[in-house]
């Protein structure tokens, strides 16, 4: 049997290959995506790799393709869009209704499960262009896959979500060497509480901690952290000046981890955001950790995240998931591949209430509960309050 593989960038050239090579009567065996996951229309890289045959007996998938999609670029999903939201902004249709319009061959009753995805995904709050970018890559593959239920295209849906979600880079300790981990982010986001989970969790570990707080004013920020501190017998200084740091980090030779408290600075206040990256330029710190609030809008995220990236933030915690109504939002901070996630965060608990950050989990967060309940898996408690962070690091 003569069965060839075909990869490209997108589906629609790789059927195009097919076509050329093989004829519209060619069958398709099979597809899937080879790197970076199916949201290559957010940071590009992966392809499509497709198995055909001229011989094997199946239904000519090219020839519904060629029905369904007249031009090769139909399936660039963000020129696509583009087109959808001007005609939508003209009053002569939504972008959903566009996607789940058109015939679909076999698939009886998938528009209106389509629509169905598309209203969740509205109602936590995602952008409508993602929407519409989600709901048209999940109908494509519905189509090449037969996904007939709706159990299977929430299925599906949480792993589209989540393989473009980056984590990674918690904080990890090695042998015989110290390490300092700084923790910057705007006010009032949980970096104190944070501090002190991370410091509990190793201190608990049997690992040597310190605590050093870098404040201008926040006396009241300060007194918190020393009580902690005190709680769990570990030493901590406070200090307002590059000459102050570097004497702490100095007696602190021998920890085997220094954690940075720095004071909580807005977006806009670009003199203590400078003196910030200054101070931390004398820390040299092995990581710094960007905390955000998950109840925090889209615009005010990337707000933030736009100006501590700029000073070294090169990870994210995220904080408060339990007070944020929906998750949407967090889109796109969670598929930035600059600020990859490290930790989630989610109630006052100390040293509970924080994990390292995990895909299938802020996967099913963003896509809300209805979704993830779909997927057949409503009854578990997707943040749970038991402390299972030691051995996940």
């Amino acid at each position: 049997m003569d069965v060839r593989t075909y990869r490209a960038k997108t589906l629609a050239e790789a059927l195009r290959l097919v076509r050329q090579d093989l004829g519209p009567e060619a069958s398709l065996l099979h597809t899937r995506q080879i790197g970076g996951g199916a949201w290559r229309w957010l940071v590009g890289g992966p392809e499509i790799e497709v198995t055909a045959s001229s011989q094997e007996q199946a239904p000519s998938v090219l020839r519904q393709a060629d029905q369904r999609l007249p031009r090769a670029d139909l399936l660039d999903f963000r020129s696509q869009f583009r087109e959808h939201l001007r005609r939508q902004r003209s009053g002569r249709s939504s972008a959903l209704e566009d996607v789940v319009r058109h015939p679909i061959h076999g698939l009886e009753g998938l528009p209106s499960l389509l629509a169905r995805i598309g209203r969740q995904l509205a109602a936590q709050q995602i952008d409508p262009a993602a929407t519409g970018l989600l709901i048209a890559e999940l109908r494509e593959m519905a189509e090449l896959e037969g996904l007939r239920s709706w159990r299977q295209l929430c299925q599906q849906l949480i792993q589209l979500v989540a393989a473009r979600i980056a984590t990674g880079a918690p904080v990890r300790l090695l042998p015989a060497s110290r390490r300092i981990v700084a923790l910057v982010g705007p006010t009032g986001v949980g970096k104190t509480t944070t501090v002190a989970k991370l410091a509990a969790n190793f201190h608990l570990q049997g690992k040597r901690v310190s605590l050093i707080a870098i404040s201008y004013h926040k006396v009241a920020t300060i007194d918190r952290l020393r009580t902690y501190a005190q709680l769990m017998h570990l030493p901590m200084e406070v200090v307002a000046s590059a000459q102050q740091l570097r004497a702490a980090l100095v007696r602190y030779a021998e920890m085997d981890l220094v954690l940075l408290d720095t004071a909580g600075l807005g977006p806009r206040d670009n003199q203590q955001v400078r003196q910030l990256a200054d101070l931390l330029a004398q820390a040299r710190p092995d990581q710094t950790h960007l905390v955000l609030s998950g109840a925090s809008s889209a615009s005010s995220l990337a707000a933030a995240a736009e100006t501590f990236a700029a000073i070294g933030a090169s990870a994210v915690v995220l904080t408060k998931i339990d007070e944020a109504a929906t998750a949407g939002s967090l889109l796109p901070l969670l598929t930035d591949p600059s600020l990859p996630v490290s930790y989630v965060t989610s109630g006052q608990n100390v040293p509970h209430d924080i994990r390292p950050a995990d895909r299938q989990r802020l996967a099913k967060l963003v896509v809300g509960e209805a979704v993830a309940a779909g997927a057949q898996e409503a009854n578990e408690r997707m943040w749970s309050h038991r402390n299972d962070f030691a051995g996940d690091c």
